[in-house]
């Protein structure tokens, strides 16, 4: 899909060729793909987040919290309209030795007061580090 807008002020070209990756109006937007995975260290987990693609003007917010097994906050981020529709992440959780069942909660939305879409996924420390080799 090739669209030529023509404002003498602004040209906007865009060469989407794949329809998947074709921008979508607000009310289409969704998190597709959320993964949770712990670096060696198991302090820090690499978020990877993908969602429909979106046009400049519509850019979504994202608010991921990690929870441990007793529901209580241990790690957040916030990103304010993203410019991506992929994204990979860092979260540093908050506690000195991270061990057992983590959930991973993220949150599409525009608006603070209304929340579009949401994923979970879950980690268990030390059992899901990755090995080398």
């Amino acid at each position: 899909m090739l669209s030529i807008t023509y404002n003498p002020s602004h040209m906007d070209l865009n060469f989407v060729t794949d329809p998947e990756l074709a921008p979508r109006p607000r009310e289409e937007m969704a998190i597709t793909t959320f993964e949770a995975t712990p670096y060696p260290d198991g302090r820090r987990i690499r978020l990877n987040i993908m969602t429909t693609p979106f046009t400049p003007a519509d850019r979504p917010n994202l608010d991921v919290t990690a929870l441990d097994a007793d529901g209580e906050p241990v790690g957040s981020i916030s990103v304010i309209e993203t410019a991506n529709y992929k994204l990979s992440l860092t979260m540093h959780l908050r506690v000195p030795e991270p061990t057992g069942e983590y959930t991973f909660k993220a949150m599409l939305f525009y608006d603070s007061q209304e929340v579009q879409d949401t994923a979970l996924d879950r980690i268990t420390l030390p059992e899901d580090i990755p090995t080398e080799g």
